[in-house]
């Protein structure tokens, strides 16, 4: 019997070598896909994501029906054993692997903010198809249909929820959390309750051998640019933020960018360079959730990044600047469970 575990970020890595500690499973048996991320730690055996294998043209072309040429690949990665599946969501390539015959039982991990997500609209279940209405017989929506019809996708894949509660009833079903506010919908009995398990050393790796102590650390978040906070509110928040925390003019605050942000396109980074607050960018290689493991009494702020909910559970204080918008727009993130009590309010 082989393992199998879906890594795309981070948190899913922390995830995935947990539980194979906490499981006890032999890394032998223990295959790792991931997904446009490079594993800081080399655990079982890792191998590149479907898509990422058949990035070409050519092969594109020859794995038009995905559904065929992903069975082929499984294949190839389990030498056609059967395995278990840890998957951190159900999306397209996740269904595919759970419905795969090899497949004999599927649990889930979770990954980040969705995975505390009361699911309260009919989009939260078919998150996949989240750019189509209903109803809507317009033409790209058709499109898109016969396309997956041609990838080889049935309905029966296509129609399988993307929301990960969904699968609570079959009570095999193992969810592996590391709060137990996430998974909320789920019954207790089924949630598995794992710590991060790393030694000294892989930390060391995870954190770069940072360790910032009684500092305060800001999240950059899409947040205030996708729900228009203007720089003017954005700046206020943030200054009385600072200035509750004790915050001096001669003390340096810490930046943690997204994976995809640099620092000459970050607001974040403008508005501090604005305000004139003395910062440092953290590199890009370190692991938020290993420098929450090396690190003692952070402050770290930021608006509804799942960082403020690893830096709580991780023995730090978060605080969310959203309780000092002055008109706080609605949003899917109002369904998150357990963030007013793992994130503080100033």
């Amino acid at each position: 019997m082989k393992y199998i575990f879906t890594v795309h970020s981070p948190i899913t890595f922390l995830m995935c070598i947990s539980i194979v500690r906490h499981e006890k499973l032999l890394l032998n048996d223990v295959i790792i896909i991931t997904s446009d991320y490079k594993l800081p730690i080399q655990v079982g055996k890792v191998v590149s994501g479907f898509a990422e294998q058949n990035k070409s043209l050519f092969k594109k072309i020859k794995s038009v029906n995905a559904v065929k040429s992903f069975d082929k690949y499984v294949y190839q990665i389990t030498e056609g054993d059967d395995f278990t599946a840890f998957i951190d969501i159900m999306h397209n390539y996740q269904k595919l692997l759970v419905t795969n015959k090899r497949c004999k039982l599927f649990h889930f991990f979770e990954e980040g903010t969705d995975s505390y997500m009361k699911p309260l609209h009919l989009e939260d279940f078919t998150r996949t198809a989240i750019s189509s209405s209903f109803r809507d017989y317009k033409f790209k929506s058709l499109a898109n249909e016969i396309i997956r019809c041609l990838r080889g996708f049935t309905s029966q894949v296509h129609s399988l929820p993307y929301h990960s509660q969904s699968y609570q009833y079959n009570l095999l079903r193992k969810y592996y959390s590391l709060s137990n506010y996430c998974f909320p919908g789920v019954l207790e009995t089924q949630k598995t309750k794992i710590s991060p398990n790393f030694s000294n050393e892989e930390i060391t790796i995870l954190c770069a051998d940072y360790r910032l102590n009684e500092s305060i650390l800001l999240i950059d978040e899409t947040y205030p640019d996708v729900y228009l906070i203007d720089d003017i509110e954005y700046k206020n928040i943030v200054l009385a933020t600072l200035h509750k925390l004790n915050y001096r003019h001669d003390n340096c605050v810490f930046i943690k960018l997204r994976p995809s942000s640099r620092e000459q396109n970050s607001r974040l980074v403008r508005l501090l360079k604005d305000l004139s607050i003395h910062f440092e960018i953290l590199p890009s290689e370190i692991v938020a959730e290993g420098l929450f493991l090396s690190s003692k009494n952070l402050k770290v702020i930021g608006f509804v990044s799942s960082l403020l909910f690893y830096a709580s559970i991780f023995g730090h204080q978060s605080y969310s600047l959203l309780y000092l918008l002055k008109d706080r727009p609605k949003s899917r993130f109002d369904s998150i469970n357990g963030f007013n009590e793992l994130v503080q309010q100033l």
